[in-house]
């Protein structure tokens, strides 16, 4: 055998295995693959004489070059033109019944993204051209239903709707998901025990490392009188703190009845302990002392935004602490007979 038969008869034969193989790998039908294989058999017949003599160092790879055509264009059909196919088939029978007999798939588009994809769960658009008798609120929601179960691709698919005359164009619904502290959050609070299933949780302020620092729950209204009472809103501050804790202080919890029973939770973080700088002089008498009375200023702690909190003695003259030993302590600094946390 020659070496131009050679060369001839195996890219015919790598051409038709290579195809063959991937369309039963893929499990579409055989018989298209003549379409190409046959063709770019007899293209390999006739090229390879003359490329071989034409162009002894290319000529190889002109010979093959029909095959990989093909094999190409199996793979195409294999993996993109016969799955659409069978999607769109698919979704022709299971229309017909909502949109009745004169429907056809021919009034159907779908398009995937990305562009070559053959994957359900990437359908980004199917548009519907409807019979003008049907009216097209009579059948949105079951087309919905039908988008739904045959592009679910193992989770279901949210779709909108927009009509113009008789076409329908279903796009689906963009779902945005909520970061993980947020997701957390929902799940302590939008149970029945809490605010309800249908609370409304939104976060006011995240902190530099994606942390939540302030949020608002506003109750279900199933449950706005039973979250109303005092009774229920103890115990939900105390799911807060217990399922919700943040490395540092604690959350600051009010609440507003007047409409919907809303909770409102700051962080408040206690920073670090100030250690006030060594006086430049100290007092050396009680006089002296008495004569820098009205100026002196003690500075006792941090605010939650960084100003320091100060007291001064001729303004605020008596202070109560409370809180265990060790534990969290509260300074009330009680000047002409009213109270001023700090």
């Amino acid at each position: 055998m020659s070496v131009f038969a050679a060369v001839s008869v195996g890219g015919c034969v790598a051409t038709l295995v290579s195809s063959i193989r991937m369309v039963v790998k893929h499990q579409a039908p055989v018989r298209p693959i003549p379409k190409w294989v046959v063709p770019a058999a007899l293209a390999t017949l006739l090229i390879t004489p003359i490329a071989v003599t034409a162009v002894p160092i290319l000529g190889v790879t002109l010979a093959w070059l029909p095959g990989y055509l093909a094999y190409r264009g199996a793979r195409r059909y294999a993996t993109l033109t016969y799955p659409r196919r069978v999607t769109a088939t698919l979704l022709e029978s299971r229309l017909k019944p909502v949109l009745g007999d004169p429907w056809t798939g021919q009034a159907l588009l779908i398009e995937y993204d990305p562009t070559n994809s053959a994957d359900r769960a990437n359908v980004a658009k199917v548009v519907i051209k409807i019979p003008r008798a049907v009216l097209p609120s009579k059948i949105v929601d079951r087309c919905k239903e039908v988008l739904t179960e045959t592009f679910s691709g193992g989770k279901k698919k949210k779709w909108t709707a927009s009509t113009a005359d008789t076409v329908i164009t279903f796009t689906p619904k963009v779902e945005i998901q909520d970061p993980p502290p947020l997701k957390h959050l929902k799940s302590v609070l939008q149970d029945n025990r809490a605010l309800g299933a249908d609370a409304r949780v939104e976060v006011n302020e995240w902190d530099d490392v994606g942390e939540i620092a302030a949020f608002t729950g506003k109750a279900s209204k199933e449950l706005a009188n039973v979250v109303a009472s005092r009774i229920r809103q103890v115990h939900i501050e105390d799911l807060v703190h217990t399922r919700v804790p943040i490395a540092n202080g604690s959350w600051v919890v009010t609440w507003d009845v007047t409409a919907v029973p809303t909770i409102t939770a700051r962080r408040s973080a206690f920073r670090d302990i100030i250690y006030k700088e060594p006086p430049e002089r100290f007092i050396q008498s009680r006089a002296q002392a008495a004569e820098e009375y009205p100026n002196a200023l003690f500075r006792v702690g941090l605010h939650p935004d960084g100003r320091v909190c100060t007291r001064t003695p001729i303004k605020e003259p008596n202070g109560l602490t409370t809180g265990a030993t060790g534990g969290t302590v509260t300074l009330v600094s009680v000047g002409d007979m009213g109270g001023s946390v700090g």
